[in-house]
């Protein structure tokens, strides 16, 4: 099995929204207190809050003490507007120590002054400030009241800045409470109030939240986009370093999208302005981004050079967040390490050798990771960072997992799946599901492990993360190996080798060491040794000539070997065709005998499965679209009437073909059972009597070898007097779509069958239904069919926009439309999985 791996890479969304953000330059400062000797009046009083506003961060006593004169001179200045400004300087000035209760004094004196004085604008300024202010408090209630009553004003006096500056508020409020789409509208709708008040200052800050949001997102690409734009408007106000800012953001997603010429080139546009204006935080994130790349491209010496770099600054700063993120990167840099190491003895069957050799001795290889790991997360659970708890979690699952300790690793990997699930963090998530299906094959659970490596495939693709999908094929390749299908484990592996080669490959590295060769020359005139020299460069490159050299001539010489042996067995071939052409008239002969058998099979299985005039009577309008992959199917549907309520459920069984058949055949003959047992049925106890029958008769134990086979189920109960509608699922949702809207019934992220979570029981969602609400369940098997020009997965995503456009239509369309367009995209591909999907309208 590859190793796995997972860079942190930590961006603060609202990282521009304080009054000053990073050390300023003290050549300004300087200027501005040469200017200051010199001043009188209101000149003066400018020049006293933008001394305390540049201050705040290097020295904060002076700056307090600037903010205090200024106020003094305000008040004997005697104007309404000065005084208020001077006010509102020294609550941002509280502000920016974290000093939250006084500078909510401040900002609540400077609104009580407004009153007074009847300043409206002042009045609208300082309730967004105080809203701002409770939203860094974390009370979002309040933040929304106030940000409310400040844009209500804001409109009243069409003043176009701050009821853009509120609008951008109330966005972060909503991307909070993760309401995201909500989120977006905001900030679109600020965006389009600043630049009709052509205010570029909010522009730049609302582009590169906007980007912030898609990064944590995981959708790069758009972040790149508004970071970019933020750029633009931060170079014509004349800041370089917010410039700079946005540049190694974008050098953040292109290393998340493993196009590391890209983030190096992004990169080093930011670091000569962040030494020139001596930020240390900027010159911080480079050094992350440039290890991360280094450590991508195998060099890790100089990899561990720039963590530790980092790592220094961030202590010098006191910064925890940032410590934790640094240790937690050297803990995967040497847990690379170790993986080589003991790879270079085992080579690719590493694990395999490790597992059937139980010894605690593999630990030591790993523990500077694993130390490094335990510091990072003893850190981010002081600071309740949940993302980052989740993360360090799966990273030291790892470690124990290629150290061969599967149950310890696993126990891990759950508690980073539990969070991960709770924060919809969609990477985190495929890395946690992939590291699962790692356990499983190696456990010889290999249709779990194929049930948790799709799961991680899922969440891969919808985020476009190469290198979580470079391994998922690889793992997919080897369960199927191990399944004794050759054909899908070659697929799999052609589509892991494409993927790894457009990682890694050579213009890739020949682009990163011209880029490396022209900042060394810049920065070489400063004094400053921070990258790889071309002769490293150099070196590091001749000796891969050698490897590949060597490489070269070893496989040659197998060739040839090879050549030889194959000569001998066409003469074999020769004297044995004979007897293959006798014995292929019996073959299939056995083969008619056997393909009848299972035609046969499959008409039973459509007898066990309710007739249509039944089906016509339950539920008139609904279709099913039912394509098993062979002749007999894994997937089935049932339905029944109880008490005058409708029972149906979609199911996938473990495998298709005969193996799934067999399953959906017990499935069918215990929901039977089940139903007519119970006087009032519910989805929920259905689903838990259906589960512990299929342990108990399969005999499962959850020991390794033992029988792992389920179902994915979608359950639900339709009371059509009561207009209520209950599901339960296991693995797989409900969609109801109502007045074009989408309502997801989430399932539970477990199996009918032996599972970790086996002794938990499912979930009863409760809904009230309406007239002309549209109910969908299916299997995996249409989102799952590969396809398209790229030969991608169809995508849950596609498969709910594809349900949107169709929902109003009567159902037959529906079902026609399904096929169509799973006909459109399959062209020549072959059907991988069974397909099932279910269809009702109330």
């Amino acid at each position: 099995m590859k190793i796995t791996r997972f860079t942190l890479i930590l961006l603060f969304l609202f990282l521009f929204s304080g009054t000053s953000t990073f050390a300023q330059d003290q050549l300004k400062i300087d200027s501005l207190s040469a200017l200051l000797l010199s001043a009188e009046g209101e000149e003066r009083l400018t020049l006293l809050i933008d001394l305390s506003i540049e201050l705040n961060r290097v020295d904060p006593e002076q700056s307090f003490d600037y903010a205090e004169d200024a106020l003094r001179l305000a008040r004997q200045i005697g104007k309404t507007e000065l005084i208020y400004e001077a006010m509102v300087n020294q609550g941002a000035h509280y502000q920016g120590r974290y000093m939250d209760k006084d500078a909510l004094r401040t900002f609540e004196e400077a609104l009580a002054f407004c009153e007074e004085k009847d300043y409206i604008k002042g009045k609208a300024d300082v309730l967004y400030r105080i809203g701002r202010l409770y939203f860094w408090m974390r009370d979002y209630d309040q933040s929304d009241d106030y940000l409310n009553q400040s844009i209500a004003i804001a409109r009243d006096i069409k003043d176009l800045s701050i009821e853009a500056q509120v609008l951008r508020a109330q966005a972060s409020n909503l991307a909070r409470r993760a309401q995201f789409e909500e989120a977006f509208e905001k900030y679109n709708s600020s965006i389009e109030v600043a630049t009709e008040a052509n205010d570029h200052e909010i522009l730049a800050l609302c582009y590169s939240e906007i980007g912030g949001l898609y990064f944590g997102q995981g959708d790069f690409e758009e972040a790149i986009m508004n970071y970019q734009e933020a750029k633009k408007y931060r170079l014509q106000l004349g800041k370089m370093k917010d410039a700079a800012w946005m540049d190694a953001f974008v050098g953040n997603c292109y290393t998340s999208l493993a196009r590391y010429n890209q983030a190096l080139e992004s990169y080093l546009a930011a670091l000569p302005v962040f030494e020139e204006y001596n930020d240390t935080r900027g010159i911080s994130n480079v050094y992350n981004g440039m290890a991360i790349i280094y450590e991508a491209q195998n060099f890790y010496e100089k990899a561990e050079e720039f963590y530790l770099k980092k790592l220094e600054i961030s202590r010098a700063m006191g910064d925890q967040s940032e410590i934790a993120l640094t240790l937690n990167n050297l803990g995967i840099l040497f847990s690379k390490q170790a993986f080589d190491t003991i790879s270079s003895v085992y080579g690719q069957e590493i694990l395999d050798s490790i597992i059937e050799e139980p010894t605690d001795k593999y630990l030591q290889y790993y523990s500077k990771a694993i130390n490094y790991f335990q510091q990072s997360l003893e850190i981010t659970r002081e600071l309740n960072n949940q993302q980052q708890i989740a993360q360090t979690l799966n990273n030291i699952g790892l470690n124990y997992l290629h150290s061969g300790k599967l149950d310890l690793a696993e126990s891990y990997f759950e508690q980073s799946l539990v969070i991960s699930e709770e924060l919809q963090d969609a990477r985190e998530l495929a890395m946690c599901y992939l590291n699962l299906g790692g356990i499983n094959l190696h456990k010889g659970m290999y249709d779990r492990a194929l049930n948790d490596l799709n799961q991680s495939l899922d969440y891969a693709l919808e985020i476009n993360v190469l290198d979580i999908i470079e391994t998922v094929y690889l793992n997919m390749s080897q369960v199927y190996e191990r399944l004794n299908n050759h054909r899908r484990a070659l697929d799999y592996y052609k589509l892991h080798s494409s993927i790894k080669d457009s990682i890694t490959n050579k213009s890739t590295r020949d682009a990163m060491a011209d880029m490396q060769v022209k900042y060394e020359t810049d920065v070489l005139e400063k004094n400053n040794q921070l990258l790889m020299t071309k002769s490293e460069l150099d070196g590091a490159r001749l000796r891969q000539q050698r490897i590949a050299i060597i490489f070269f001539i070893f496989v040659l010489l197998a060739i040839s070997g090879m050549g030889v042996l194959l000569i001998r067995q066409s003469n074999q071939r020769k004297r044995t065709n004979k007897e293959l052409s006798q014995k292929n008239d019996l073959i299939t002969e056995q083969k008619k005998e056997i393909t009848d058998s299972i035609h046969y099979a499959s008409r039973i299985q459509s007898a066990l499965m309710p007739p249509g005039d039944y089906i016509d009577k339950l539920i008139p309008e609904r279709f099913i679209l039912y394509m098993p992959r062979d002749i007999v199917s894994g997937d089935y549907y049932w339905l029944t009437e109880k008490n005058e309520k409708v029972v149906c459920i979609a199911a996938d069984c473990t495998g298709h073909g005969v193996p799934g058949a067999f399953m959906s055949m017990l499935g069918i003959s215990f929901l039977n059972e089940i139903v007519s047992r119970h006087e009032e049925v519910h989805t929920d106890v259905i689903l838990n009597e259906l589960r512990a029958q299929v342990i108990k008769s399969l005999h499962q134990t959850g020991k390794e070898g033992g029988s792992q086979d389920g179902m994915d189920v979608a359950l639900f109960i339709l009371d059509l007097k009561k207009m209520t509608l209950e599901f339960s699922g296991a693995n797989n949702p409900l969609f109801l779509f109502r007045n074009g809207e989408m309502i997801e019934l989430k399932s539970d992220k477990m199996p009918i069958g032996i599972h970790t979570r086996a002794d938990i029981p499912f979930t009863r969602h409760n809904i009230e239904i309406e007239k002309n609400d549209m109910i969908y369940t299916f299997s995996d098997g249409y989102p799952d069919q590969f396809g398209g020009p790229h030969q991608k997965k169809f995508m849950i995503k596609n498969f709910k926009k594809l349900l949107a456009e169709i929902h109003n239509d009567p159902p037959e369309a529906q079902k026609k439309a399904l096929i169509d367009s799973l006909n459109s995209w399959m062209t020549e591909t072959e059907q991988v999985d069974d397909i099932i999907v279910i269809g009702v309208r109330i």
